[in-house]
């Protein structure tokens, strides 16, 4: 495939916004396996997808991998809103966060939680 310098700014776009390779490679109308060989070549870092498990009890686990500015410390809401959980809906039971990678400007962490859905008051 030959690639355009458009292309090219336009997937290491989207992997700075946090798509993933999947979610670009459609957006973009390439195939997964051309994009995911340039990407590799170029050094281009793409968000990890998120992993989800349901639980019979009602929970759910979530893990990604999510990008944090330098000192800032993420609230519950951000973190539910970081795995995609909508915050009026979901309560944040337990959060885990390993150090993957550290630039300048952010550092990146492999996030677990587990949630449950908000009960409503009757």
């Amino acid at each position: 495939m030959q690639w355009t310098d458009e292309q090219i700014s336009d997937i290491r776009k989207l992997a700075s916004e946090g798509f993933t390779r999947r979610e670009t490679a459609d957006k973009l109308g390439i195939s997964y396996d051309a994009l995911q060989g340039k990407a590799r070549r170029l050094g281009i870092e793409f968000q990890k997808p998120v992993k989800n498990e349901y639980d019979s009890d009602g929970t759910q686990s979530s893990e990604t991998i999510l990008k944090v500015v330098r000192g800032h410390k993420m609230t519950p809401r951000e973190v539910l809103e970081a795995h995609g959980y909508d915050y009026t809906k979901w309560e944040l039971v337990r959060a885990t966060s390993n150090f993957w990678k550290q630039t300048p400007e952010a550092t990146l962490y492999q996030s677990k939680i587990q949630i449950r859905p908000l009960v409503e008051a009757e």
